[in-house]
């Protein structure tokens, strides 16, 4: 798999992976709206986001062959020296194939490859167990969960389960997987 910034021209075939409210819930969290606004869609395409200061998100995509198979968001706290890994989505047609480790690992190394970040976090839903592995191979450990903190559109209500990597996390996960 590719992983470079996610664009403009990526924004038809990601729009086309959501079809419902839940799923958008799943992939952006209770703030985000769906259908999913103008705005929203822009600000995944990354502007400035590459400034030396810096912009709050940056938005990768994972290609095969091509085809935008994936994409991530990592949204800087820069004054705190950590990000939030969120956003995470894999296209319906590639799901159960194995693609999300390969587009996540090249985020978290971008991450910690500025050896001023110190934290990396994320959330979950809990009944993600193929995420949850995924993430749990990355190297994230398990801090807690926000129990029954969103409403599905059926009103269910979902756990979100917290996942962190810090620096030391991520040193020690490379030197075992270089041995």
């Amino acid at each position: 798999m590719d992983v470079d910034l996610f664009s403009e021209t990526d924004l038809p075939a990601f729009n086309r992976w959501f079809t419902h409210a839940d799923e958008a819930l799943q992939f952006g969290g209770p703030e985000l709206a769906f259908p999913f606004s103008e705005a929203f869609l822009h600000s995944l395409t990354n502007g400035d986001s590459m400034s030396p200061e810096g912009a709050p998100d940056i938005t990768f995509a994972g290609r095969v062959q091509g085809e935008l198979v994936g994409s991530a968001q990592l949204h800087f706290h820069r004054n705190q020296r950590m990000a939030v890994l969120a956003r995470v989505v894999i296209n319906p047609a590639w799901r159960g194939k194995g693609m999300a480790w390969p587009l996540l690992k090249p985020v978290v190394d971008f991450f910690f490859a500025d050896i001023n970040m110190q934290r990396l976090e994320l959330s979950v839903y809990s009944f993600n167990s193929a995420a949850i592995r995924t993430y749990k191979k990355l190297g994230f450990v398990y801090e807690g969960i926000r129990r029954a903190n969103v409403q599905a559109s059926d009103g269910q209500r979902w756990d979100t389960l917290i996942y962190g990597m810090l620096r030391e996390d991520y040193l020690k996960m490379r030197a075992r997987s270089a041995a």
